[in-house]
């Protein structure tokens, strides 16, 4: 329990810094590693978590639980207070930044990495063009990782598929087109001989190779086709790697159409086209923002060059969704 003595020491003692210095030991549940994190000597970590602990007037982190540095009962609130305080002094310090609207300020995306490749770096050159003293800093992530950042106001929005957020009501999501994906092999790949439509069990004979998160897309064509998934042998967060992987092997890879053109060429990659219904697959993209969350002026003209070349590189039709 928290007494008012410790309440007016609080006034005069704690500050910001101390708190995300907490907020970091938590996170990565070591001094070492928090104070390398937080830029500072290890000492001088240690004495801003014994300087917040006297300031509280209570112990926040149990030191005899070994290395994993949990937080105590009291800990646990205070990091709770902590991280809404410092996530509400991030919002209020952009907001005036912002305020001058377009001149200059920082702007933070959080992408999905085959969106990172196709869809985002267009729409943030043509801007940085426009306004050239905008900084932006792209963090490219699996949407576990990047909904930490959402969540914690170290990002401002996200491109990546959609499926996680649609039930959830903190969120709001913002559909972008459907994007044509191929499936791909080598030339000469033993595929590429056979006379007619490519069949399912037939192309599911050979391993494949996926952009990471996309194997359940291909156990639902498998349920929905009623044949054997294929087997996995290579997922990869890159579609340059991807493909130079099915340019030496006979893996069949999935990847984006637009703007691979040069590479597939260059590695000797080529769709494969005599495909049966059911095997063509598109890959969906969606905005994520927190719901309560009122984007600043930046964020909202880098949105709209993203929707513009969302819009340029569209394949509209029906999409079979990745969980990128």
């Amino acid at each position: 329990m928290f007494s008012a003595g410790a309440f007016l020491t609080v006034d005069r003692a704690m500050n910001f810094k101390q708190l995300s210095h907490f907020v970091a030991l938590i996170e990565h549940r070591s001094f070492v590693r928090a104070s390398e994190a937080c830029n500072i000597t290890q000492p001088a970590f240690s004495r801003s978590i014994r300087g917040l602990e006297e300031a509280l007037g209570c112990q926040l982190v149990d030191r005899h639980s070994g290395r994993n540095f949990q937080p105590t009962v009291q800990g646990e609130r205070v990091l709770e207070h902590a991280r809404s305080v410092l996530e509400g002094m991030s919002r209020l310090t952009r907001e005036l930044h912002d305020g001058a609207g377009l001149e200059a300020a920082e702007i933070r995306v959080g992408c999905a990495p085959f969106a990172s490749e196709l869809l985002v770096p267009p729409a943030i050159s043509r801007f940085l063009g426009d306004y050239p003293r905008m900084q932006v800093r792209l963090e490219v992530a699996h949407w576990q990782g990047l909904v930490r950042g959402l969540k914690r106001d170290t990002l401002d929005f996200l491109i990546t598929a959609s499926e996680p957020f649609t039930l959830d009501e903190q969120y709001e999501v913002t559909p972008l087109h459907p994007q044509r994906m191929a499936l791909v092999c080598r030339a000469g790949h033993p595929l590429l001989q056979q006379p007619g439509r490519l069949t399912a069990a037939r192309l599911f004979s050979f391993p494949v190779a996926l952009p990471a998160g996309a194997r359940p897309v291909f156990g639902h064509m498998a349920r929905v086709l009623g044949v054997q998934p294929p087997a996995v042998a290579l997922e990869s967060d890159t579609a340059n790697g991807l493909l130079r992987v099915v340019a030496s092997s006979d893996l069949i890879g999935l990847t984006h159409v637009a703007g691979f053109e040069a590479e597939m060429a260059a590695l000797g990659v080529q769709p494969l086209d005599q495909l049966e219904e059911g095997l063509r697959p598109f890959a969906r993209y969606a905005v994520i923002q927190r719901r309560e969350q009122r984007l600043s002026p930046a964020c909202e003209r880098l949105l709209e060059y993203i929707k513009e070349a969302d819009a340029r590189s569209a394949a509209f039709g029906p999409a079979l969704k990745l969980a990128n």
